[in-house]
């Protein structure tokens, strides 16, 4: 499976269909990513973290799964059974992933599902924490406040 493939593919596509969204500097702009990063998950070079695609994901109202799912085709359907069977063994609403995704996932034996689950589940729970500190950490903060890297705490 090359996700870096599966990435560009669909950034592509998605920059291709949204007017908005069509240049390098608007999806940079949009998701808060970095435009050399940006440039290199179009051009499926480099390594882009899964906070990154989740960002730039969201700048198009799309899930990561969406970006990193394999490239839809004519070949590649949707198999309600396989999502279904994935869904259930896994204890998920069948909507909750990419039905590409899923039965792409189904076609896996099941340590490689599992590795593939296990990622993506810490880089989410990752993502979530970091955003909800950096959330508790403005909450916390005055205009008038000194930067927090200056704070002493006692």
């Amino acid at each position: 499976m090359d996700l870096t493939k599966n990435i560009a593919g669909n950034l592509s596509d998605w920059m291709a269909n949204t007017p908005s969204l069509d240049t390098l500097k608007k999806v940079a702009s949009r998701s808060g990513v970095g435009f050399g990063t940006v440039r290199r998950a179009k051009n499926g070079d480099g390594n882009p973290t899964i906070t990154n695609l989740g960002d730039i994901a969201r700048a198009f109202g799309k899930r990561v799964e969406d970006l990193i799912a394999p490239i839809a085709s004519d070949e590649l359907r949707y198999k309600s059974e396989a999502t279904h069977r994935f869904a259930t063994r896994e204890k998920l609403h069948p909507d909750v992933l990419h039905a590409e995704t899923v039965e792409h996932l189904s076609n896996m034996d099941i340590d490689d599902q599992n590795v593939w689950l296990a990622t993506i589940t810490a880089a989410a729970n990752k993502a979530r924490k970091a955003k909800q500190e950096k959330s508790d950490r403005l909450a916390t903060t005055s205009p008038g406040d000194p930067p927090l890297e200056g704070r002493r705490t006692a």
